[in-house]
């Protein structure tokens, strides 16, 4: 067992023989596939137009599904370009409110299916415009870049956070039946799946859930190299896993007499419960395979007690979501601040506080609250308690992470959503909204870590506010929507579990 893991800890470190490899691996082509494919489809504002031309933004709410690849695929060939192949396609969920003032459009990606082969995303898209206090109109856009896995060093900057120092890995989630690679001896759990919550209010209409749940996800992890000079990352993937679930649910309260409308952002971060290390054994490849029971290559051949559990915890490997921020107030420019300290592209500890965005007149416009939930919940299901710990989060400079090509894979999609948005919000303000996603013009991005992880179940909520216009003028539905993207949920499910494997080092 002794020459397995060291054969193991070769192979993670990402500045070792590995990252010289040339070898394309599986996990790699699917990524290829994906980028290769649907970033040389682009949409245009009139295809969007014309294909929601049945839904009326003018209703006070909606729930409806498109197919987001069938939009690239009219827009090519009306344009001229080289459409998505025939047997693709993506399904989108879509819930609309429109109420108080407030227009919501919620976008939740269940995946792509590419014929021979099946991705599923977890990503999700929360879209926000409102008029404010003061009348202006305001955008807000919150986007998930990825779930990041970490192990801490001695040189580590942050401690419990991850850093430019700290060992990182990002995941990427599949939806296929992994029996097909793994044999008919493989468990029931590698076939995944995505369930739908369906869009509910209370009678007053003050108060509305919705939420989405990817079960029994696959993920493939890479290691990550954040520094600013060389952004990249080792194409080749230093392991596989599966989680029991990656769950998103929402709850948006109007507060009128308030001037307020709070979004509470709840996901669940699945049990880990099996996890592959890729190795070789001299020429030939090995997968050592964690499970709660114990070590073994292959399903049945046990070689060590050793749990998933207790290789992550004695590895440290821990997670973190990245997400970034942007808001706009149409009329006028914008300051992001926490206790009076400018955030944008810099390192601010906001663990047990807020960021705050005021418009050039003083304004406050919007807010995103972590103090009001600073610890998260573990669940051990091992020994069946239920502990908290704080979780820790930290604004950080952008380049980081906008130059690493590996956030393509998670923000490949993004381009495709301002498409969506630009029929939703008036005319005047279309073009201000089209680089609403560029991560290159994010006012800030941050870090929230979970220090104690261990392969179990997380839960956690912050909650974002928007301030709004005076109840004397709010209440009636809108005829256009707005736009506020909270796709950070969704793949943090699936660079976790990369991450945790990676942590391994």
């Amino acid at each position: 067992m002794d020459k397995i893991q060291n054969r193991l800890i070769f192979l993670l470190h990402p500045s070792r023989r590995v990252r010289e490899m040339k070898v394309k691996s599986i996990g790699f082509s699917i990524v290829v596939l994906l980028l290769g494919g649907l970033l040389n489809c682009p949409i245009g504002p009139a295809a969007a137009l014309d294909d929601l031309v049945d839904i009326d933004f003018g209703d006070e709410s909606w729930s409806a599904s498109i197919d987001l690849i069938e939009y690239a695929r009219r827009y090519a060939e009306e344009h001229g370009k080289r459409p998505p192949p025939e047997d693709w396609s993506s399904g989108i969920r879509l819930n609309y409110i429109n109420l108080q003032g407030v227009k919501v459009l919620y976008a939740g990606f269940e995946g792509v299916d590419m014929g021979v082969f099946s991705i599923t995303l977890p990503l999700q898209a929360f879209v926000e415009y409102f008029n404010t206090s003061e009348g202006l109109h305001a955008v807000t856009a919150s986007s998930f870049l990825m779930v990041l896995a970490y192990n801490e060093t001695d040189e580590s900057l942050f401690p419990n956070s991850p850093d430019v120092e700290d060992r990182l890995w990002a995941s990427f989630n599949i939806g296929r039946d992994l029996k097909e690679f793994f044999g008919d001896e493989a468990p029931q759990r590698l076939s995944g799946g995505v369930e739908v919550t369906p869009l509910t209010h209370t009678e007053d209409k003050r108060e509305w859930g919705w939420g989405m749940r990817y079960t029994n996800l696959t993920a493939v992890w890479w290691a990550l190299e954040m520094r600013e000079d060389q952004p990249g990352y080792n194409q080749i993937p230093v392991a596989f896993s599966v989680y029991d679930e990656l769950a998103f649910e929402y709850r948006l309260v109007f507060s009128p007499d308030e001037g307020r409308a709070d979004l509470y952002l709840s996901y669940t971060i699945g049990e880990m419960r099996d996890l592959w290390i890729i190795s070789h054994l001299g020429l030939l490849p090995m997968l050592a395979h964690y499970t709660e029971e114990g070590c073994f290559v292959g399903w049945r051949h046990k070689v060590s007690n050793e749990t998933i559990h207790d290789f992550l915890r004695k590895n440290d490997i821990d997670i973190s979501l990245v997400l970034f921020q942007r808001n706009l107030v149409m009329e006028r420019g914008t300051v992001n601040t926490a206790d009076g300290e400018d955030v944008t592209d810099t390192t601010v500890d906001v663990s047990s506080g807020s960021i705050v965005t005021f418009a050039d007149t003083g304004e406050k416009i919007f807010e995103v609250n972590f103090g009001t939930k600073e610890n998260y919940v573990l669940h051990n299901s091992t020994s069946g308690a239920e502990s908290e710990h704080g979780a820790v989060t930290r604004t950080s400079e952008i380049q980081h992470y906008a130059n690493n090509p590996v956030l393509k894979i998670q923000t490949s999609l993004l381009r495709f959503m301002p498409w969506l948005v630009m029929g939703m919000v008036p005319s005047d303000h279309r073009e201000r909204v089209e680089d609403l996603l560029n991560i290159t013009r994010v006012d800030y991005l941050y870090i929230t870590s979970y220090p104690v992880f261990e392969g179990y179940e997380i839960e956690h909520d912050p909650v974002m506010t928007a301030y709004l216009e005076s109840p004397e003028t709010a209440g009636k539905p809108q005829t256009m929507v707005t736009f506020l993207q909270v796709f950070s949920l969704g793949t943090i499910g699936a660079v976790v579990i990369l991450i945790l494997i990676r942590r391994r080092q």
